[in-house]
């Protein structure tokens, strides 16, 4: 970015700080990324994670080169950051997608709309600017517990999230799509009100009828992933406290971010079982030693699994 060009973002996110975070970031003001990284720069501390974030924020989707079987070939870089406005859209339909895999294969690739239930956990409210990651460690743990005592048997596919308001503090929850079979969604709801027993602190829900279940599924979870920096124009917010007020939002979800959602993201009998493979040695008359091996598990997408197979060698 030459001189030029940074002056006049430097003088542009003066004029349009209000303007600029008072909508949200990546539906209304698609160029909004320099103007970001431009309004951390100047009100941002110096901290390694600040500088991290604006050093991505200002090189995304800057055109750059590589070449592809001896031609050059120019793209549009993207900096993947969390909380990038840009790059966010592309993150939430790729994290949707790929949560809603897991939690699939996990299940068998068939999956109940009965068994199936929208969830939001409700946790501590703390000032922005705060540390959240121990109330993060704390709310996960509790649904871990949830999970081994009352139902061995569910799979939680969720993503933590800040909600704030212009009382400058900041809601720690959970949306999530949970598989519970066995167990109605009644039952569900009446589980987790045991558990979490503050009004107003759970809601489960069904899946919208007017969308299939895959389709439903990931619209939800896309909402999880999806981080935004929404600050309403209606707050009664002064256009100095804005700058400071974004700053002490990113400033809270640095503290439980670690290498993309990993601190926020809450993944519960999704991983998937070892390889395991059977290994046989079969002695024939003529001396040769045939080894088989059977792997015994589904691998893969569901798109393109790969199912059970078998490899021999033989050897004298």
């Amino acid at each position: 970015m030459s001189e030029v060009q940074h002056g006049f973002l430097a003088s542009l996110a003066e004029a349009s700080e209000a303007i600029l975070v008072g909508w949200y970031l990546g539906s209304i003001l698609p160029e909004s990324t320099p103007f970001l990284a431009e309004i951390l720069r100047r009100h941002a501390p110096e901290t390694d994670a600040f500088r991290k974030l604006i050093a991505r924020l200002r090189v995304c989707h800057e055109w750059r080169r590589r070449l592809v079987y001896g031609q050059t070939v120019w793209f549009r870089h993207q900096c993947k950051a969390v909380l990038c406005p840009r790059c966010s859209q592309r993150r939430r339909s790729v994290e949707a997608f790929r949560l809603w895999e897991k939690l699939a294969r996990a299940a068998g690739g068939t999956l109940n709309r009965n068994e199936l239930s929208a969830v939001t956990i409700n946790a501590d409210r703390l000032p922005l600017g705060s540390d959240f990651s121990t109330a993060r460690d704390r709310l996960f743990g509790r649904i871990r517990k949830i999970r081994e005592r009352c139902l061995p048997l569910s799979r939680w596919a969720c993503v933590g999230e800040i909600a704030h308001d212009v009382s400058w503090s900041g809601l720690l929850h959970v949306h999530g799509i949970v598989h519970h079979p066995g167990t109605t969604r009644e039952e569900f709801r009446k589980l987790l009100k045991e558990r979490f027993p503050a009004k107003q602190a759970i809601r489960v829900k069904a899946i919208s009828e007017a969308q299939s279940v895959e389709d439903g599924g990931q619209i939800y979870l896309g909402y999880a992933v999806h981080k935004t920096l929404l600050i309403d124009p209606r707050w009664s917010l002064a256009r100095s406290e804005i700058p400071e007020y974004l700053v002490e939002l990113i400033h809270s979800y640095h503290s439980i971010i670690k290498r993309g959602l990993m601190g926020l993201r809450l993944e519960i009998g999704l991983r998937q079982r070892k390889l395991n493979y059977k290994k046989l040695e079969l002695n024939s008359v003529e001396g040769f030693v045939i080894k088989i091996e059977l792997q015994d598990v589904t691998r893969g997408t569901l798109a393109s699994p790969i199912r059970e197979w078998a490899r021999v060698e033989c050897t004298r």
